[in-house]
């Protein structure tokens, strides 16, 4: 199974090393009690960088309004995943969009909902290319942008 995770900085996907670890909230919560633990069930497997506040801000509102995926998120996916694989996805709806335009099946669940949790308490160091200083300065960017 793979994670889509839309960041300020770009779209990261990762691999969970084993779906068995992930089958209820309970299940989720123990693997995410430390940095260690979280890094032996997910590994970055992609990372797609905005290339510009604009690009970030079209990623948001694409995903908000449900209507079509961004060029960018397409190739992205295309690229990346494959057809064969499941993509757990933060919102269900958005998971039926990715769907429908790409053909990836798409999971979303409380289970899902707590491995998002569990990968936001430690994106910082799932993801080397961001720092907490950097993402701090990216989300007020697009909070204002997006204002």
């Amino acid at each position: 199974m793979l994670v889509l995770l839309e960041t300020p900085a770009g779209y990261a996907l990762f691999k969970v090393s084993d779906e068995g670890k992930i089958t209820s909230e309970d299940n989720v919560l123990q693997h995410f009690s430390s940095v260690k633990s979280a890094q032996s069930l997910i590994k970055l497997k992609a990372f797609s960088k905005f290339k510009d506040t604009e690009e970030a801000v079209q990623a948001i509102l694409s995903s908000q309004e449900l209507t079509s995926l961004t060029k960018n998120l397409k190739s992205f996916l295309k690229k990346e995943c494959p057809e064969s694989e499941k993509l757990a996805v933060i919102d269900g709806r958005f998971g039926g969009l990715i769907s429908k335009q790409t053909g990836i099946n798409c999971v979303h669940n409380e289970a899902i909902a707590e491995l998002f949790r569990g990968i936001q308490l430690y994106i910082n160091n799932l993801i080397d290319e961001l720092s907490i200083d950097a993402l701090k300065s990216m989300r007020v960017g697009l909070a204002h942008s997006l204002a």
